[in-house]
């Protein structure tokens, strides 16, 4: 008997598979997210540095911000924070990323 649980326990040893390590796993979830950062984020915030600085270098959004001062008072927010709502219309992370910048250059 006690070869018969020898057996079936040596028999169900090699069926188990190899656990990844902890290392791996995190190499391969950091490959995932810069291929993420890559192939989606960065196209998005650059849209949207492109698009305020055409809008800054031609003047639209200091315009932009007078006509739209009113409608951004309502939240608390200059009228220059309009330009995060245009680009996270076209971009959705563009929005994220230009919310700070913008916010920065209109209190200075």
């Amino acid at each position: 008997m006690s070869n018969q649980a020898t057996n079936t326990a040596a028999a169900a040893a090699p069926a188990k598979a190899k656990k990844p390590s902890i290392v791996d796993t995190f190499l391969k979830g950091c490959a995932k997210g810069f291929k993420v950062g890559i192939e989606n984020i960065t196209p998005a915030m650059i849209l949207g540095y492109v698009l305020v600085y055409i809008l800054k270098e031609t003047g639209l959004m200091d315009i932009l911000g007078t006509v739209m001062s009113p409608v951004m008072g309502l939240f608390g927010l200059p009228g220059e924070a309009f330009a995060v709502l245009i680009s996270a219309f076209f971009a959705k992370a563009s929005g994220w990323a230009r919310s700070s910048a913008t916010m920065r250059a209109s209190c200075s």
